[in-house]
Order: structure tokens, then sequence, then C-alpha cells
């Protein structure tokens, strides 16, 4: 088959969405497929990296529509003699309505990982969440989509909210690359307790929360934040680095964003993982952490309690509560028979409901599927 993936952002941008389409597009070559990626430009892209073509468009953002964006876009697909293509995020159904009349008819896919949060915007084309929800269902209603796929319930959720019947939507749990994500049994040699976060420096992520555990935490214990590369919320980036400052050399800001086998790296370096954020569509990262044996603290918020069991393979805290993270944190170093029941835990229910391989097997099924409809 065929495949093109249409999305506004794409590796090495920062994201739990950006970073499971890529595990699925290397997925569908394994399998011999053809994939095509179409996103915005990224003067950061190493196009040598990627098993599967990359086509950037310029001006294909995320937060308003761009006309010239659109042309393009359809001169493009028109280009390309495609089976089935993919389309993720609400903000590309937008682009897409301009230019269907243009294109043929197709079998289109749809998922998205825009964080559903009731009663709150999704993206910034609209100015209300009101307008904008009443033009994602005319749109979903419009484009006649094949298929639908949630990787959580959180976002199997989220399409039921704008109008999408569950028999509408394919079930895909999120998957982990196992042989990438894999535990170091080395033994650490440092007097440091490494503590680590991989969240973007957004508000909604919890790092000023994370940071101002330090105050309840012994000299030894650090915080690595890796998310700091990319400014997504300049506000919000200014804050959260002035935070940090704060604690020079206990909050260790990684102003280069690391590739993915030295994120492997931190994860296995790392004593314990924190993803302290507000709300979650699921929390792709306490789950690779989980992957490689990485004891997790994370909030009890929706997505991150579909695969974390309290006190079985990791310890939930309250969100906006540094004092009760810390107080996990410490449990979990200094209790050395929880730390290997969590690390134990962790790396059976990532095998036995997030493996790569079931993830990429599910997805070739449903193509299919849609192709011979």
């Amino acid at each position: 088959m065929r495949i093109i993936y249409i999305i506004t952002k794409f590796s090495p941008t920062i994201g739990g969405g950006e970073s499971h389409i890529e595990l699925v597009a290397r997925g569908m070559v394994g399998l011999g497929h053809d994939v095509t990626i179409i996103t915005s430009t990224n003067n950061r892209r190493k196009m040598a990296l990627y098993p599967f073509s990359i086509i950037e468009i310029n001006n294909l953002y995320d937060d308003k529509i761009s006309l010239s964006a659109s042309y393009e876009l359809c001169q493009t697909l028109q280009s390309i003699r495609a089976d089935i293509i993919h389309l993720v995020n609400y903000e590309i159904l937008f682009y897409f309505e301009l230019i269907q009349l243009g294109l043929q008819k197709i079998p289109c896919i749809f998922s998205t990982y825009n964080t559903p949060v009731k009663n709150q915007r999704i993206f910034g084309s609209t100015t209300t969440y009101g307008f904008e929800r009443h033009n994602i269902q005319r749109l979903l209603r419009a484009l006649n989509i094949t298929k639908f796929i949630a990787n959580s319930q959180v976002f199997l959720e989220g399409l039921n909210e704008v109008g999408i019947p569950r028999k509408s939507i394919e079930f895909i749990p999120f998957g982990i690359d196992l042989g990438l994500f894999s535990e170091n049994t080395s033994t650490k040699q440092t007097k440091f307790v490494d503590v680590l976060c991989t969240s973007r420096f957004v508000k909604r992520k919890g790092i000023d929360v994370l940071i101002s555990t330090l105050k309840y935490l012994p000299l030894e214990y650090r915080i690595h934040l890796t998310g700091y590369s990319t400014v997504f919320e300049p506000k919000t980036h200014e804050y959260l680095t002035n935070l940090a400052n704060n604690y020079r050399g206990r909050a260790i800001l990684y102003k280069k964003r690391k590739d993915i086998f030295s994120l492997v790296r931190l994860y296995n370096s790392a004593d314990i993982f924190v993803m302290p954020s507000e709300f979650e569509g699921f929390g792709l990262a306490a789950l690779e952490a989980m992957a490689c044996g990485t004891p997790v603290v994370a909030t009890r918020v929706q997505g991150l309690q579909e695969f974390i069991v309290d006190g079985n393979n990791g310890l939930f805290v309250d969100y906006g509560n540094p004092k009760q993270i810390a107080q996990a944190i410490l449990e979990i170093q200094n209790n050395k028979n929880l730390k290997e029941k969590l690390r134990s835990n962790s790396r059976l229910i990532v095998k036995r409901d997030h493996d790569a391989n079931s993830m990429v097997n599910l997805y070739e099924q449903t193509y299919k599927k849609a192709v011979s409809k």
C-alpha cells in the first residue's frame, strides 16, 4: 500500500503524538508498505534518519489556516497516487475541506492527539470552544472519513464528544518499541539521585510544581528537564527557566533536544521518572520510562490512569502538590523492595499491553479493511 500521513508537526518536534506517528510509519515500512509523511518545515530535521519520504510544506500551521499551504497540499496529493490517507489531528480537517474537491476519492483514516479538555478550545483557529466544536462536527460528517482511530480511552471519549459513534472508532492502544526502550541492569555509580521529566515547557505539564519539589528533597537529588529546547509558550518558558535557575546545579536544563537513543540512555540512568501534568491524553513518556524499568511518579489524571496502577507499577500524586511528589520520590528511593516491584511490574504491563509490533499489525489490518471497501 501507498500510505500518506498528513500532520502539521512531526519529528524532531517533541510530543507524544508526533513520536507515535513516527513509530507507526516506521512499522508500516517494516511491513513493506510505501510511506510518505506530509508535514510542516523544520530546519532541524535530518531526512537521512527516516526510512520513509517526508514532504515539507511551508506554513502548514496548527493554530491558523494558510491558503498557500492548502494549495501546496492539494498539488502534492494530486501528484501522489495514494491507497490511503491518514489525517492526524483536528486542524488538518480544515485544510482537507479546502482541497478535497480537487482530489481523487481515496479512503481516509483520522486520529487525533489534541488532548480533549471539556469546554476548552482544541487549537487556535477559532474564537470559542462552541464554534470550534460545531465546525469539527460538521467536518467529520462532510469529509466522509472511512475510519477513526483512538489510541487511548481519553481520545476515544474525545471523539465521542464531538459526535463520532463508538462503532466507527477502532481502538488501538499506544505501543512501545521494546527493542529500543529496554531496561539497563548495570549498577549506577554516582552519589546523586536523578529524577527525570521529559515534558515540554508548557503550563499544563506542571514543570513548575516539579521544580518546587527540590525544596523538600535532600541536596543530592537532581531534576533533569529535557523539554526545555523548544519554545511553545514563550512566557511560560521564560518563567520556568528562571525558576529552574534558582536551583542551579539541581535543576538541569537540556538546551539541545536529545535524539531517541540519548533519550533512552536518560531513562536508563534516571532513578525515578516524574510526570506532574494537569491533564494528559495518555502520557506516552511515562510508558517509555516504564518500558526502561524506571519507576514512575505521576499525577492521578485520566490518561495516566489507563496504564498505571497505584502501588503496583507506579505511584500516584495529586496535581499541584510538590510536597506530595517529593514524598513519593523519597518513598521509592528509600524502599528497595518497592522500587524493584515497580520496575518489574512496569516492564510486564508494557510487554503485555503495549508492544509496538502488535500495535502496527492492528494499524495494517485497519488500513487494509479501509482500502478493500
